[in-house]
Order: structure tokens, then sequence, then C-alpha cells
């Protein structure tokens, strides 16, 4: 992103944790900023994560609606520019900053997603919420309050073209994510 200053290095912070726990699991994963994706190196790629992309620059629109209709899928975290939240199949909601602290993390709904855990960790200060779309996403993960309270919110909304966690991906409960 053309993001600087404290926004800039959050960005940067944000794609290193994806980046390193991918790594972790032994996946191969190119860092680009956003201004630098074209479709030739979306060319063969099976997912484009956004770890914190406040606004999306509107060259790379259509690049990433190409990738997505071409079966590509594309996962969001925390922010949502309604343009992506649409091609994902989600409805931007709001931007709540709890009462009492941050939430303890993320509760796995129903079945969830094969593999996902019944819980997993992670200290989100603020979120931005994302409804499922009926008929074309659902929720697999709510916010846990910290009190152990699962609240209503999604945490993670998924769809056949993507996804959205309504915060960054956090470094806390590493094993668990």
């Amino acid at each position: 992103s053309l993001a600087g200053g404290s926004e800039g290095n959050s960005i940067a912070t944000f794609a290193e944790n994806l980046s390193t726990c991918l790594t972790d699991l032994g996946l191969s994963t190119p860092l680009l900023s956003d201004v630098d994706v074209t479709p030739e190196r979306l060319r063969g790629r099976k997912l484009v994560l956004l770890p914190l992309n406040p606004s999306v620059p509107a060259g790379i629109l259509p690049a990433l609606r190409d990738f997505v209709e071409q079966g590509g899928r594309l996962m969001t975290f925390y922010s949502l520019p309604d343009d992506i939240a649409d091609l994902i199949g989600v409805r931007k909601g709001e931007y709540i900053r709890p009462e009492g602290g941050p939430y303890a993390g993320m509760a796995r709904v129903g079945e969830g997603l094969p593999g996902q855990p019944e819980f997993v960790g992670q200290g989100s200060w603020n979120i931005q919420v994302a409804y499922p779309i009926p008929g074309r996403s659902r929720t697999v993960a709510v916010w846990r309050t910290g009190d152990g309270r699962d609240t209503d919110l999604p945490a993670l909304v998924v769809s056949e073209q993507g996804a959205h966690m309504g915060h960054v991906w956090l470094t806390d409960d590493w094993s668990g994510k």
C-alpha cells in the first residue's frame, strides 16, 4: 500500500504476520504491495490475502475481479472496501471497539471449516464486521468476549469467492492458528 508512517508500519507488520504463519505451515508466500498486483502476478495463484488494506488502489480492482471470476479466492483482514465486500460475497457491517477490553478470540460456529479448531485466541481490540449474504456466504466463527461469552458478531465469514476476518492477523495463539 502507499500508506506511510504508522499506518504503513502496521500494514507491513500484519503482512509479515501472515507471511510468517504461512511459511511456518510450509506454504510459499510471495509478498507484494497492493500497488504491485497485476494479472500476470496473480496468474496461477489460488488465493490472495489482503492483510490490512484501508483502501485498494482502483487500478488493481479489475485484476482482483478477474482473479476471482477465474476461480481464485480473495481473503481480507479487518479493512473491507465496499468493492471488495461485494466481490467476495459479504455485506460490510459496522466498526466495533468492544466494551470491557479486547475480544479473547474466535469461536467456531457449527461445523465450521474442515480442520477448524473450536477456538482460536485473538486479542482483537476492535473489529470491522462483515455479515454473510444468504445464499452467498456463511459465518464460520464468531467473536468471544474476554469473559468467555460468544457474541453473534461474525469473526470469519466465508464464501466460494473468499473470506473476511474481522481483525488483522495477530501472533497470539500462534499454534492455534
